[in-house]
């Protein structure tokens, strides 16, 4: 089966949030790259290009996640089919194009004219959204503040008669967060723990490089870093590499290296990590350029996996 990684991210995930990015039409294409990446499309995000209405991906014949874009490409509904439950979700706009609500999450901005992280952790999975201010649910709130370069996210929770509040600090350059660096100092032992975020932009304002881990003092004594370089595309943000580096007191530096190729439609061809590699082939288009069908394997040594069809059904505005 192929690799996971588990990401945490306050409340905020990449693929419920493309859609409160204000920019607007179908996506791909010459109307898309002139904008800052982070004020594209939903369209875009999702790597789909042309006036996309609904997308369908199908994990079994009869489950399914479906999409549904409006005409100007923001997603206005997500909707899952599956064997034992069903479920949907609704998002609401303002009148500047920007997400206010879906399903019980509640969204509210500011005009500093900044891009806010979506979570204080994973960005480069979560994301930017511009002018972000204040994210609510049934769960608690998420407050972003400015002062002066520095952004400040509270994030209040409640459980049972417990209240909990978490602030994270990010320092900015410009428009951009660009660093994040978190210390915790042991009452008893005086070791300290934390974790840091190093970030670089393109000139379009898709990553470039963005580095994150953790530390600590002491007797786990440690640092793991993990980077993500990315290749230099007017169109898609497309991960060119990652790399993996473990420092254990103690122990041999344990360094991973995973290496990303694609086709010439910018759909991914292999990941390779050492001997495990994961395959995508045999890719069947539409008119606007959109994968309907793709081959999926994986080997982890010599031994190849079965081939599995991986397949969607995508529908267009006229």
């Amino acid at each position: 089966m192929k690799k996971g990684i588990l990401f945490i991210a306050l409340g905020l995930f990449a693929y419920t949030m493309v859609s409160c990015d204000p920019g607007d039409g179908p996506g791909g294409g010459e109307q898309e790259t002139s904008k800052n990446y982070w004020e594209r499309s939903a369209l875009t995000h999702f790597q789909l290009r042309g006036p996309v209405k609904t997308i369908k991906e199908f994990y079994t014949d009869t489950t399914y996640k479906m999409t549904t874009f409006d005409e100007i490409g923001r997603i206005v509904s997500d909707e899952y089919v599956g064997p034992y439950e069903n479920s949907s979700v609704s998002y609401v706009y303002n009148a500047l194009g920007q997400l206010v609500s879906m399903g019980t999450t509640t969204y509210e901005y500011a005009n500093h004219g900044r891009y806010v992280p979506r979570g204080r952790f994973h960005m480069n999975t979560a994301g930017l959204t511009p002018n972000l201010s204040l994210v609510s649910n049934e769960g608690g709130h998420t407050n972003y503040t400015f002062v002066v370069d520095t952004l400040f996210i509270i994030s209040t929770s409640q459980y049972e008669e417990e209240v909990y509040v978490d602030t994270a600090k990010f320092t900015y350059s410009g428009k951009y967060p660009v660093s994040f660096r978190t210390e915790n100092v042991s009452p008893t032992t005086g070791n300290i723990w934390g974790e840091f975020i190093d970030i670089t932009y393109q000139e379009n304002g898709m990553f470039d490089e963005y580095s994150e881990g953790n530390f600590g003092t002491g007797e786990n004594a440690h640092t793991s870093t993990r980077t993500t370089k990315y290749l230099v595309d007017e169109e898609f943000m497309l991960v060119d590499s990652k790399v993996y580096v473990d420092n254990y007191y103690g122990y041999e530096p344990a360094t991973y290296t995973q290496q990303y190729t694609y086709n010439q439609q910018k759909d991914i061809l292999t990941i390779t990590e050492g001997e495990y590699i994961e395959e995508y082939s045999n890719y069947v288009y539409d008119a606007h350029n959109n994968w309907t069908s793709r081959n999926y394997r994986y080997k982890n040594g010599e031994t190849w996996s079965d081939l599995s069809e991986e397949r969607r059904e995508i529908t267009y505005w006229e």
